[in-house]
């Protein structure tokens, strides 16, 4: 393992261990090895066992005026788990860092979606829901990059994001 994966790992970790210990504090709970059990299954593929009941309305628009791909830091069974929900449809390519062996932020992850859709940074946006790991990360190969930010954490930053996946059709058409 290189230094930038060594590296990665612990951004995505830190991002997860202050998320839940926000959560866990916010719900009155005090139980570490609870916390270090969550951020243990955070990047988890079967995390993604439900979707949003919007999602696949707002992707089925998209679909039919972009192309539609997905970046993941998971355990290499990413495209089993959204073909699992019925996203699989909607995607031209799924890059899972378990498969890839690179995670986000770094820029080979990025690289491998753009060679893999033939696509060049400038004519995609990348939409992610963590500022140092996915919206850093796409910029930093020339992406443009729009923020999930649904607890609005970045409600006060000049940023390109929305709160919902509702928004996303309407945010997409702006830029």
């Amino acid at each position: 393992m290189d230094l930038l994966v060594s590296r990665t790992r612990k951004v995505d970790q830190q991002y997860w261990e202050t998320y839940y210990s926000h959560l866990l504090h916010t719900a009155g709970i005090s139980d570490i090895s609870l916390r270090l059990e969550l951020v243990s299954l955070a990047r988890t593929s079967s995390n993604w066992s439900r979707m949003h009941p919007e999602t696949f309305a707002v992707l089925g628009a998209l679909r039919k005026s972009y192309r539609l791909g997905a970046i993941s830091n998971s355990d290499g069974h990413m495209a089993e788990r959204l073909a699992g929900v019925g996203l699989d449809k909607y995607l031209e390519q799924i890059i899972d860092s378990g498969k890839v062996g690179h995670e986000k932020p770094s820029p080979q992850i990025f690289q491998a979606a753009l060679e893999a859709m033939k696509l060049s940074p400038e004519h995609t946006l990348y939409l992610g829901d963590i500022y140092s790991v996915d919206f850093l990360g796409a910029q930093n190969v020339g992406m443009n990059a729009m923020l999930m930010d649904v607890a609005g954490v970045y409600a006060t930053r000049q940023l390109h994001r929305i709160e919902s996946i509702g928004e996303l059709e309407a945010a997409v058409s702006r830029l």
